[in-house]
């Protein structure tokens, strides 16, 4: 007969080394010095989310994760000193007692921040797991005493059940533990990217202005005074004036420097993006409402539309066309003979169209902070499939960075260079819905999410 599984004596108390919030507190507190390591020309030449997530990588805490489905328990016989036990009345002046016994180590393999197993979260009961950390695993051990020596280790029914019974108490107490340090990490990891961005913007800031220098120099791009009301859609009024960027003063007073620390670039401002943006949209779901004076139009005909819309709401400093044409469906904003803003018009013709249109805002942009669209027009095909397959195109194409936003029928991602990961290109993405009408029966072709959805192959065929 065997007797309850004891804790081995070479087990450790887990989680009770020192506080998880006093460790994680201090770790925040370490955040400034890391963005402070950045090197000053490194720091502002490269993207500010790139940064962040180079300071995240570093700061995030992985918390504890065991992998129960691949714990292990092995159970063997073995001798143990009978003086270890607390029911064994053992003279102390005596030597060694030794007793069988069946020795029981459960191995769970765990993810996450070794260490964490020292840290005392905040919650907490009377009862520690305990255990050993050898490697990327936690060995619990027991040991099981038996009453004679003349029964085999382990094949008692009552002892394999008390064998269980200490595996299943000292499991759920570890994984509780690992549950409540990990609820706290999570907290912190939630709050880290704010803390980042505002301590990676604050620094370039800070080194901005001690160099005097810009981010970037503003492109002169601002509302005709005269720009009619291009379009007919609820809300849209007149645009107020839109302010570019104050550019930092040269001449011949101008301190000369060998070795520039960092040289701003042009672009576009956010609010000057957005209110292109914003004229773009709003042409295009004009179009929507009127599709069949636009459906048979090809790609330059449809940017042609686009472009007369621009230009009649927007004027540079050095001439009335600001937006250009390049090539077949291309628009451009070029200043100091380099493209500041690239769009793209496509008609769909499946996925590769869009992929197609990605490589050429590539080919065009050369600036650090560049910004692009690309407009899709659909004439045939479910657009309700069409619309769930543009997110998984561009998250697949092999130069994007992040996704930023998005909103209905509207994306908008950061995309790298294809030589250089420090230069980036903001692009929308827009599909608008022109439908044609088949010329046997009168109806439209296509259908804007409506009824059965076709597959991708099927709108090939169409």
């Amino acid at each position: 007969m065997y007797l309850e599984v004891h804790d081995h004596e070479s087990m450790q108390p887990l989680f009770s080394t020192r506080s998880l919030s006093a460790w994680l507190d201090q770790r925040s507190k370490a955040l400034p010095e890391q963005v402070e390591r950045i090197a000053e020309k490194r720091l502002l030449e490269t993207p500010t989310e790139d940064l962040v997530d180079e300071v995240l990588a570093y700061m995030t805490v992985e918390p504890v994760l065991l992998r129960k489905d691949e714990r292990s328990v092995d159970a063997r016989p073995g001798k143990m000193d009978a003086r270890q036990l607390p029911d064994r009345d053992v003279r102390p002046d005596v030597g060694p007692v030794d007793v069988p016994a069946t020795f029981v180590v459960v191995s769970i393999p765990f993810d996450g921040f070794p260490n964490l197993l020292e840290l005392s979260p905040s919650t907490s009961t009377t009862t520690l797991p305990r255990g050993r950390i050898e490697q990327s695993a936690i060995k619990l051990i027991g040991v099981q005493p038996a009453l004679n020596g003349t029964e085999p280790a382990g094949t008692d029914v009552a002892a394999i059940e008390a064998i269980n019974r200490w595996v299943d108490r000292r499991v759920n107490i570890l994984e509780n533990y690992a549950q409540w340090s990990g609820e706290q990490v999570l907290q912190y990891n939630k709050a880290l990217p704010g803390h980042v961005r505002r301590a990676v913007v604050e620094r370039k800031g800070r080194v901005l202005a001690r160099h005097k220098l810009q981010a970037s120099l503003g492109v002169p791009l601002a509302t005709r005074p005269d720009a009619p009301l291009t379009v007919s859609v609820d809300g849209v009024r007149r645009k107020p004036p839109i302010i570019p960027a104050a550019v930092s003063p040269t001449g011949p007073t101008a301190t000369p420097q060998a070795a520039p620390l960092y040289v701003p670039e042009y672009a576009l401002t956010d609010d000057q993006y957005a209110e292109v943006l914003k004229v773009i949209r709003a042409m295009g779901r004009s179009m929507e409402q009127t599709p069949q004076a636009f459906a048979e139009l090809g790609e330059e005909d449809l940017r042609a539309v686009l472009l007369a819309a621009l230009n009649a709401t927007f004027e540079g400093g050095a001439t009335a066309e600001t937006f250009n044409c390049k090539g077949k469906a291309d628009i451009l904003v070029r200043h100091a003979g380099q493209n500041v803003f690239v769009g793209e018009c496509k008609v769909w013709k499946g996925p590769k169209s869009l992929t197609d249109a990605l490589s050429q805002v590539l080919d065009y942009v050369t600036w650090r902070d560049s910004k692009a669209a690309v407009v899709l027009f659909v004439h045939r095909g479910d657009m309700g499939v069409i619309s769930t397959s543009i997110p998984g195109v561009v998250e697949s194409y092999e130069f994007t960075k992040r996704r930023a936003d998005v909103a209905g029928g509207e994306w908008r991602w950061t995309l790298r260079h294809r030589h250089d990961n420090t230069r980036e290109v903001t692009v929308a993405v827009m599909a608008f819905h022109l439908p044609r009408t088949d010329s046997r029966t009168g109806t439209r072709r296509g259908r804007r999410a409506q009824g059965p959805a076709i597959s991708e192959t099927q709108y090939e065929q169409a």
